[in-house]
């Protein structure tokens, strides 16, 4: 069956037609059989309803009977907000998002969306509206449910032939309708299939709408295509095909599912478990589909992407090696979710998607499946008591993911702790997540770069999400309801409305319709601070400049942002964006703060380079609890420098604070070099004395000095209290010297940081190759570490000390 499918076939099947593609050999069906075969196809329809009202296996993702048991013994919330749902449509009151289908003289009219033109109308044909009917029947026995899905659905499948005629982008039949439309109708109809008001009548419209939806699913699905869209139908072919055996083809949908959904994992996420539409969004849409596939799976087959597969289990032209390879690229997409994740228990907004802790679901899960002790302390860590998991709507469909598996007490059991990782690079997608801890008043940034398939990722490369103290701080805007709200164009989809630098007040354009992405150029992660660098060319076709961000991390304590515009002609603007979740008010040259705490302040150096300061407020989404309010405006700062003949250069200093800012300073220092205007230094002051240098160089091996300090690293930072040095750390250098004195020293050095404490000194060392390594340690008298002892000896003040290749940790005493 191509893609030249007949109408006939899936548009207007007829009855014949129907239990023609039925196997009527099939034990049960000896009622639909005599019926059929004498035409009698009412009655073939009824003796249908009553065999798959008796009808046990397959099982579905989870068992109508025990559905109200077990949401009321792990996720009592989910109870009455399932139940408000359904009552809404019985209401009549049948919204998706802005959308509403208008009801009157007793029917539906699918013809007359209100307001007319908005994108939401075509997510009503995903049937997303429909699931909690099924669901509240279960949780209720009360038909009213079923009569409202028998009056909504059916009114659809009425009137879907003028739908159809006036249909000119796919609304009917098109992936994602019928990839999400079918499943949620599966879903519906098993939860409703014991029901009296199922009509022979109304079994044949939900069976024939499933037949020509895989019918056309398979026939358009035979190739791979990018995207969340053709994955999702990949998800439905593999659901349809498992869970209607009764279908002679119900096993080439589920080959021709299983083929594309291997394709999927393997060509639309990197290795490193990052959806290439980079958007949270809909990484969490395709896991939400492929776990339904998955579940149905090993449910019905004893295999999927949970479990695995091995030899013999599995239908001809699938093999086991290609399922596990999609199990284990499944399970990182999980770790993926789990890494980004804020302190708070939200995912942040990426590119088009809202600040969300529906990942609850997605990870209870995960953790059982795949028995991970760090996913079920998050979600005990996170679950709500009194409010369910939220997405773009107060109630999340990923909500009705969970079935018995999700057990709390299976969480449990699991021994939960938190994960190992803090910061962690997700270096293939193009995100790196800063954080020092994972108790709710950490210090969090995310940051992206990376490259996108399709047209839901931003230009908005370098930007970052940040979190601290316990409260959102600098927020990136998401998406709006519907695609159709002149905000998601004008403002969300724009270089502006994020945490980066925009050059000319513009965005950077799209390469056919996809945002360039960046490269990372540095990443170390040391004890007490975390170097990170990329840059993107975004704005190099349209204006001929280099956009570099070098981000320094102190944790514990608050963020360096710098970034270096190169390449663009004099009198070119650059504008340095910042959306903090409340107002900043000004409170000296270069100095902005929240009015109380826990907040965000803000320092600038060289604030007299700022030639405006512009100020507003843009839509963005923004992290709740509970799914209320979940867009805003929030404020914005904007400062704008004039491009002169050299590189333009910005450094900000973020600091989350909790009782009250702490007064600091920035101060530029004088930096020479034999390349002048690629090196940069600033000197941070701070209460008790503490003073932070941080040494900034574009590149390359050439030696600079500023401060008294002498390197040739690419980012370093020095701690010092007075005269006593604190600490120290430096990344790709060979040398660090303070006043002719080595601090640090040697060859093959990635990044090093040495923490100078009473009576010994800390060392960190990451090195490409075996190194001698010189370390300025007073009173120094031997050296250990963890695997031994290291060849090590004194002179003077400095302990020499070999360094094999990789992560050393040893200290000095």
């Amino acid at each position: 069956m191509g893609a030249a499918l007949p109408e006939s076939a899936y548009k207007s099947i007829a009855d014949s037609d129907f239990f023609a593609a039925l196997d009527l050999q099939r034990p049960g069906l000896e009622g639909v059989s005599h019926r059929a075969q004498d035409k009698e196809y009412l009655s073939a329809w009824r003796e249908w309803g009553a065999y798959f009202a008796r009808r046990r296996r397959p099982a579905w993702v989870v068992e109508p009977a025990r559905y109200a048991e077990f949401l009321d013994e792990n996720f009592p919330a989910y109870r009455p907000a399932i139940i408000a749902e359904a009552d809404r449509i019985v209401g009549h009151n049948l919204r998706q998002g802005n959308v509403l289908i208008p009801y009157q003289g007793g029917h539906y009219d699918w013809l007359d969306p209100q307001p007319p033109g908005d994108t939401n109308y075509y997510g009503a044909f995903y049937f997303f509206w429909m699931t909690c009917l099924g669901r509240a029947y279960a949780l209720t026995a009360d038909e009213k449910y079923v009569r409202a899905f028998v009056e909504s659905f059916g009114d659809w499948y009425d009137q879907r032939p003028q739908i159809e005629a006036q249909d000119r982008r796919g609304l009917v039949w098109h992936n994602l309708p019928l990839g999400l439309g079918a499943r949620i109708l599966a879903d519906v109809y098993h939860f409703v299939r014991t029901s009296p008001e199922l009509s022979p009548e109304m079994h044949a419209r939900v069976l024939k709408q499933l037949l020509g939806s895989a019918r056309w699913l398979d026939a358009h699905n035979q190739s791979y295509g990018r995207g969340n869209q053709p994955f999702t139908a990949a998800c439905t072919l593999v659901i349809l095909g498992t869970m209607f055996p009764e279908l002679r083809e119900s096993q080439r949908w589920l080959a021709t599912g299983m083929r594309q959904m291997i394709a999927h994992l393997r060509e639309d996420v990197y290795p490193d478990g990052t959806h290439k539409e980079l958007c949270t969004q809909y990484h969490k849409t395709c896991l939400r589909d492929a776990s339904v596939a998955s579940i149905v799976l090993e449910r019905n087959r004893g295999w999927g992407l949970y479990t695995g597969a091995q030899k013999g289990s599995l239908p001809e032209g699938l093999r086991p090696e290609d399922i596990n390879e999609a199990r284990r690229q499944f399970e990182r997409m999980y770790d993926w979710l789990a890494r980004i994740m804020m302190p708070s228990g939200h995912t942040p907004a990426l590119h088009s998607a809202v600040y969300a802790d529906d990942w609850i679901n997605h990870l209870a899960l995960a953790g059982v499946y795949y028995r991970r002790p760090d996913f079920a302390w998050l979600v005990l860590q996170h679950l709500p008591e009194h409010r369910v998991p939220y997405q773009k709507g107060r109630f999340a469909i990923g909500n009705y993911l969970l079935n018995e598996e999700a057990r709390l007490g299976a969480l449990r059991a699991l021994g939960p702790r938190p994960p190992e990782y803090l910061c962690t690079l997700l270096k293939d997608g193009g995100f790196a997540v800063l954080r020092d801890g994972w108790q709710a008043d950490a210090l969090y940034m995310i940051l992206q770069w990376g490259q996108a398939n399709t047209g839901h990722a931003y230009p908005a490369n370098l930007s970052f999400v940040l979190a601290g103290r316990g409260v959102p701080l600098a927020l990136q805007p998401g998406s709006t309801i519907s695609y159709s709200v002149p905000d998601y164009a004008q403002w969300c989809h724009t270089t502006p409305s994020h945490n980066t630098v925009v050059v000319n007040e513009k965005s950077y354009p799209n390469v056919k319709g996809i945002p360039p992405g960046g490269e990372l150029d540095l990443w170390a992660d040391l004890p007490g601070v975390t170097f990170l660098r990329a840059h993107h060319d975004g704005y190099r076709a349209s204006d001929g400049v280099t956009h570099s961000r070098t981000v320094v991390f102190l944790k514990g304590e608050y963020f360096v942002v710098a970034d270096r515009l190169a390449g663009g002609e004099a009198g070119t603007t650059y504008d340095w964006y910042l959306h903090p979740r409340r107002e900043m008010r000004e409170t000296g040259p270069g100095a902005y703060q929240m009015s109380e705490g826990p907040g965000l302040a803000l320092r600038l150096g060289r604030p007299e380079e700022v030639t405006e300061t512009l100020t507003g407020r843009g839509l963005s989404a923004v992290p709740t609890h509970g799914g209320e309010n979940i867009w805003e405006r929030i404020p914005y700062l904007a400062f704008r420098k004039i491009a002169g003949r050299e590189p333009s250069v910005f450094f900000a200093v973020l600091y989350p604070f909790t009782g009250g800012p702490a007064e600091m300073t920035v101060r530029s220092l004088e930096v020479a070099s034999d390349e002048p205007g690629t090196f940069a230094g600033y000197e941070i002051e701070r209460p008790g004395g503490v003073r932070e240098v941080v040494l900034l160089s574009a590149g390359g091996d050439t030696v600079y000095r500023a401060a008294g300090y002498r390197c040739d690293g690419v980012v370093s930072v020095i701690r010092r209290r007075g005269a006593l040095m604190l600490g120290a750390a430096a990344t790709r250098f060979s040398h660090l010297e303070h006043r002719g004195r080595v601090l640090m020293e040697g060859e093959h050095l990635e990044a090093c940081e040495v923490q100078w404490e009473m009576s010994k000194v800390k060392c960190y060392v990451d090195a490409r190759g075996p190194t001698k390594l010189r370390v300025w340690s007073p009173g120094c008298a031997a050296a250990s570490c963890d695997a031994g002892a290291l060849p090590c000896r004194c002179d003077g003040h400095i302990a020499l000390v070999e360094v094999p290749a990789g992560r050393t940790e040893f200290v000095v005493r």
